[in-house]
């Protein structure tokens, strides 16, 4: 896993791997909760349901996980000055919580789009 910081702002986490059982990736206080499981054959999440809670956000997050293909996105702060780029191939995931960015497709990809809604 790699974070990406503009000025001590958790921008954006990149996710190449997996940690044994279930590892949270975003805090407990961003909008959009990511958390990767690894788990073994015949494990199981026993049933449960989630409680309805009123959740309400100012900030719209997203997460991209790749399913096919490679990716270059570019990091930018909250003034739009580019700070950083990074690619993402299949397999792995990365979610942006601040700033902005751009998706340059350098493959063709297939791609999963997840964000706090509305758009």
């Amino acid at each position: 896993m790699n974070q990406y910081f503009f000025k001590n702002i958790l921008m954006a986490i990149k996710i190449d791997a997996f940690n044994k059982g279930v590892t949270p990736i975003t805090s407990d206080k961003e909008p959009l909760q990511l958390l990767t499981i690894n788990k073994q054959k015949g494990d199981v999440v026993k049933q449960h349901t989630h409680p309805k809670k009123k959740r309400q956000t100012d900030s719209l997050q997203e997460c991209l996980v790749v399913i096919k293909g490679r990716l270059k996105i570019q990091l930018y702060n909250l003034e739009g000055q580019l700070f950083e780029t990074v690619e993402v191939r299949e397999g792995e995931a990365f979610i942006t919580l601040n700033g902005g960015h751009e998706i340059e497709f350098l493959e063709d990809s297939q791609v999963f789009e997840i964000k706090n809604g509305p758009h």
